[in-house]
């Protein structure tokens, strides 16, 4: 059978890392055990992050240990002295030994490292697994080369993608018009598409399995240190009709509390540092808090662009022009926004042309009234087109034409950088608003 070779601008194959550095969990037990069917939940819903994996026999056992060098957690029958001593043969120092007791014991059994009783806790787990044993990693090794340093710290010298914001009020189309500029820029670059839009919609719009990674599981290994690229490639997921990988967001709302502003910060640095576009879908009531700063904000403070999408009546213009205002209030220089009027008319010309005219009007005024000096922000439209919710449906490419303008504008950014890429600094003091809009 002929063989194709590797194409050389596939980011993920079969062999990919594992989605997030979980720790390994073999049990030696039937299947039908209640402790395994909770191991197993637990796994799966991702309620305690770990691989498991279930053996029947000591042989089995040894296969798996024999087949990584991670180190693991063993938990197996308590009262079977048998397997515990066989599973400290086997397992020396690659292993830590965990056994559950089902009935009351006389003793502790001889070759444990820990000792539980059932019904125990997730909790429990969570805390063996961190006393698992890892050899320390020697000098100059590839997982210690490969890890960003903290937050907070210069970032290694190197080519940087571009990091582009794309938000809209609900209902303005941000996430499609991110997904088709993302399309247009992955016919000549590695492109990523993150979801960090309140209710996570991009894994419905791509038909992602549940159990799929998300970016709450990126999220929360951040938080436990520096991540390392093979993190981020193992959780971002191909779209292969689109070219593109996505980052889905956090499919719980217990996952959504970790996206703190140091762990945003992380991961999108982790990311443009691996793709040459990093397109953030945002979520735009989450900007601007007068309390504390949310991860959308993290993550605005890192866009070297912004997309704000409006829709294109009277409602989604005044929602729009809103959000430009906070985003001018926070001090993001307008020459780094495109603005971009979606579900332009097509009928007529001429109410085409009057919509983005008065959109222009008033965005130039809130412009001149908040960073006098600076130029208006880019204006682009995208004409009202069929068949987008078909392609959703199909995880399939989306109409080009949605995208191009946002793409072309975004690659020769990438190119060469606007003199005016710095942000403006924010100016606290009192100034005249000017609200002349007809609402």
């Amino acid at each position: 059978m002929e063989m194709h070779e590797r194409q050389p601008d596939r980011l993920f194959d079969a062999a990919a890392p594992p989605l997030v550095e979980q720790a390994r969990v073999i049990a030696l037990a039937r299947g039908s055990q209640q402790w395994v069917r909770d191991l197993n939940r637990w796994a799966n819903g991702s309620v305690v992050e770990m691989s498991l994996s279930v053996t029947l026999s000591v042989e089995e056992l040894a296969e798996a240990l024999a087949g990584s060098a991670e180190p693991a957690l063993v938990v197996l029958d308590a009262e079977n002295s048998e397997a515990i001593a066989a599973t400290r043969a086997l397992a020396k120092a690659k292993a830590r030994i965990l056994g559950v007791a089902t009935l009351p014991l006389s003793h502790e059994p001889e070759g444990l490292d820990a000792l539980v009783s059932f019904p125990f806790s997730p909790e429990a787990i969570s805390a063996q697994l961190a006393a698992i044993p890892h050899p320390a990693e020697p000098d100059g090794s590839e997982a210690v080369a490969n890890v960003w340093p903290p937050s907070g710290t210069a970032p290694p010298p190197g080519p940087r993608g571009l990091v582009t914001g794309v938000l809209g009020a609900r209902g303005a189309g941000s996430s499609t018009v991110a997904m088709a500029a993302a399309q247009t820029l992955a016919a000549g670059s590695s492109v990523a598409v993150v979801d960090l839009g309140a209710e996570a919609s991009l894994a419905m719009y791509h038909d992602i399995d549940p159990t799929s990674p998300s970016l709450g599981e990126l999220a929360k290994a951040a938080a436990r240190g520096p991540l390392a690229p093979k993190q981020v490639h193992g959780c971002c997921l191909p779209a292969l009709s689109r070219g593109y990988s996505l980052l889905a967001g956090a499919k719980r709302l217990d996952g959504a509390t970790l996206l703190t502003s140091a762990a945003i910060t992380e991961v999108v640095r982790v990311m443009a540092a691996t793709f040459d576009h990093v397109l953030i879908d945002l979520d735009s009531a989450s900007i601007g808090s007068p309390t504390a700063p949310s991860a959308a904000d993290a993550a605005l403070a890192l866009c070297d662009r912004v997309a704000l999408v409006a829709d294109a009546s009277l409602r989604g213009g005044h929602g729009g022009l809103r959000i430009l205002e906070r985003l001018l209030d926070s001090g993001l220089a307008p020459e780094r926004i495109a603005l971009c009027m979606n579900r332009a008319p097509r009928a007529t010309f001429a109410r085409r042309t009057t919509a983005l005219k008065e959109f222009a009007d008033f965005a130039a005024e809130a412009v001149s009234s908040r960073h006098p000096g600076h130029k208006p922000p880019a204006l682009f439209s995208i004409p009202e087109q069929r068949g987008v919710e078909g392609a959703h449906e199909e995880v399939g490419r989306i109409p080009p034409v949605i995208g191009q303008e946002l793409a072309s504008w975004l690659s020769a950014a990438k190119e060469g950088p606007s003199n005016a890429s710095a942000p403006v600094a924010r100016d606290t003091s009192a100034r005249r608003r000017r609200r002349s809009a007809p609402w």
